[in-house]
């Protein structure tokens, strides 16, 4: 849910609107951009302290989480938690990273050292932006460009 006093004013100034959690966009796209892969992949979308994690099989999610993510091991440990679980091969299974996280991070270092296949993505190519959003990572801000 969001404050009431926001509802009215995206009301007031945009009509009758619809509010989406992020894991919903998240989870949407990710399964959309996925309907012709029938590999199973896992993305990651990092924040400062937390994260969210989706493991998807072509269009079927097979798992969405949030963690806790204060220490740099927390990452690795979660995610290989997750591919324990799901019994994930992790020099196999593809895994994209969004959000704030770069390839000098020392999470996104200490992540490359148990996983074999990581990447960052990329916002959809669905849409046209602004030669000014170049200058922003391909993989930042997903929920904004989806």
């Amino acid at each position: 849910a969001i404050p009431v006093a926001l509802h009215s004013t995206l009301v007031k100034h945009f009509g009758e609107t619809t509010v989406f959690h992020q894991a919903t966009v998240q989870i949407d796209s990710l399964l959309a951009a996925n309907k012709n892969n029938i590999e199973k992949q896992i993305a990651v979308f990092h924040c400062t302290d937390s994260f969210d994690i989706l493991v998807c099989e072509g269009e079927k999610l097979l798992l969405y989480n949030t963690f806790r993510c204060e220490e740099k091991e927390d990452l690795v440990f979660y995610i290989l938690y997750v591919c324990d679980k799901l019994k994930l091969n992790t020099d196999q299974v593809r895994l994209k990273l969004f959000g704030d996280v770069n390839n000098k991070n020392d999470r996104y270092k200490l992540l490359c050292d148990y996983l074999t296949n990581v990447e960052f993505g990329s916002r959809s190519d669905k849409y046209q932006f602004s030669h000014v959003f170049d200058e922003i990572p391909r993989h930042y801000y997903p929920c904004l460009f989806y």
